[in-house]
């Protein structure tokens, strides 16, 4: 039974881990809950401030104790670099009608920098 619908966009991020010796990284995200698995587009040249537009995705939530999980790569020919992840349960966006909201990604325990994340639940009637 889902206990509603939660619509989320990916806005920024401000990271601090940069995977790149030579030139810029090429940020893009993951979102990870249960079996819904999403992937924002690459910023092109984004480096450390990417900015993404139209990154929409849905969740049907089914409990609000889920984990909810973002991952930060850097797209590359071959192999895609982390640079950080975070996590944190679903019902921390659920909270409100309406949430714009920074969330902080680590890597190797460390503090990778920020993404940002707005968001609208709507519960089912």
């Amino acid at each position: 039974m889902s206990l509603g619908k939660l619509h989320m966009t990916l806005k920024e991020a401000h990271l601090t881990h940069d995977v790149k010796k030579l030139g810029k990284m090429d940020p893009y995200v993951k979102i990870v809950c249960r079996e819904f698995v999403w992937k924002s587009k690459a910023d092109r040249n984004g480096s450390k401030k990417p900015e993404w537009d139209n990154q929409h995705f849905e969740i049907d939530v089914k409990y609000l104790g889920d984990d909810i999980y973002y991952k930060v790569f850097d797209e590359d020919k071959g192999k895609d670099e982390k640079i950080g992840d975070g996590g944190c349960k679903i019902a921390t966006f659920c909270a409100e009608p309406e949430m714009d909201m920074w969330m902080e990604i680590e890597y190797k325990g460390k503090s990778a920098g920020k993404v940002r994340f707005t968001s609208k639940w709507e519960p089912a009637e």
